[in-house]
């Protein structure tokens, strides 16, 4: 059984509190991380041991999908992490801020990325919130819907374009 904050525990009359554990208004063991509950019946104790969540690694490829944007800053909820070549699902969130969205200067993200595109970008930040960059020829978009029909953009070299309606965009393209 794997408790989460909030989860009752036991009562006051039954145990002591141990670690990880707290006493509410009343009178109920709850647990305040998420972990795996232990109860020691001798000592009359109930601790809970935390779970350490997977963090994601500075260096770390993942990748993920932009869900929102302004002119400086594109939302990424990232999906996947590369670990010794296999894909990991995760669900985090990052941030790919201007300065990181390309190799040359760009004078917003929109210049880069768009919402709903399919992103593989780098971790350059040490923990959450985790700031990503799509710099390096294996990063950037990999996966990308046009804006006017919806089809499956194409990618030459640098540029995206659809080959339903002929329409040209600017990416920051991940080639491989």
């Amino acid at each position: 059984m794997v408790a989460v904050p909030g989860d009752e525990l036991g009562v006051e009359e039954e145990y002591v509190p141990g670690e990880f554990t707290d006493l509410d208004c009343r009178g109920r063991i709850v647990s305040t991380v998420i972990g795996v509950p232990s109860y020691d019946v001798k000592a009359h104790e109930v601790r809970v041991n935390p779970i350490k969540l997977k963090l994601l690694q500075q260096g770390a490829v993942v990748y993920g999908r932009v869900v929102s944007s302004t002119d400086k800053v594109a939302v990424v909820r990232i999906a996947a992490v590369l670990d010794r070549g296999s894909l990991t699902r995760i669900n985090a969130t990052g941030f790919i801020y201007i300065a990181h969205a390309g190799e040359n200067r760009i004078n917003t993200v929109y210049d880069a990325v768009g919402i709903g595109d399919f992103v593989k970008a780098r971790v350059i930040s040490r923990g959450p919130p985790y700031h990503l960059s799509i710099r390096g020829l294996g990063l950037g978009v990999v996966e990308a819907r046009c804006p006017r029909c919806r089809a499956y953009l194409k990618f030459k070299g640098t540029r995206a374009y659809c080959p339903n309606c002929g329409v040209n965009i600017r990416k920051k393209v991940a080639l491989e």
